[in-house]
């Protein structure tokens, strides 16, 4: 896209975003923007706002022993088949959890069962709209959907 020339700008503010040079007319009557160094730079800044927002990384092998442990539970085949339920993108969605459950761990950006089920409860409840009653469904859902009965005791 090309710049548009503003006449007789009273303040100029270049400023340099990595290889793109962006100018901010500061003069309020004819307010200009080079727009493609303007779209440049809110990419950027949305880059570096999602880069400190602290992400939830996915559950792997290495928390199997974790999982383990937590529940007290010994590492079997029926263990470690009711872990890969839960491990499951899908996971939320085939244990028909309620919409509020579903709402809950979406904004908090948790994808799976598993993620949820690592979590103590002082932080699921610690989540918006997450109470006592939908602690104990998450608990309901994921022993069922496992197939492991222990999960309800967390």
């Amino acid at each position: 896209m090309e710049e548009r020339f503003v006449p007789r700008a009273e303040r100029v503010q270049v400023q340099r975003i990595g290889k793109t040079q962006v100018a901010f007319i500061l003069d309020l009557t004819n307010l200009s923007v080079n727009i493609d160094g303007f779209i440049y730079a809110v990419q950027q800044l949305l880059n570096l706002l999602v880069s400190l927002t602290p992400a939830r990384r996915e559950p792997g092998e290495k928390d199997y022993p974790d999982f383990c442990s937590k529940f007290k539970l010994r590492r079997n085949r029926t263990t470690r088949r009711g872990f890969d339920m839960l491990a499951r993108p899908e996971s939320i969605a085939q244990a028909e959890c309620s919409v509020r459950l579903t709402n809950c761990l979406e904004v908090e950006g948790i994808a799976t069962l598993l993620q949820a089920v690592l979590m103590t409860k002082a932080e699921l409840c610690s989540l918006r709209n997450f109470g006592e009653t939908t602690f104990a469904e998450l608990q309901d859902k994921a022993s069922r959907y496992s197939g492991l009965e222990e999960l309800r005791w967390w």
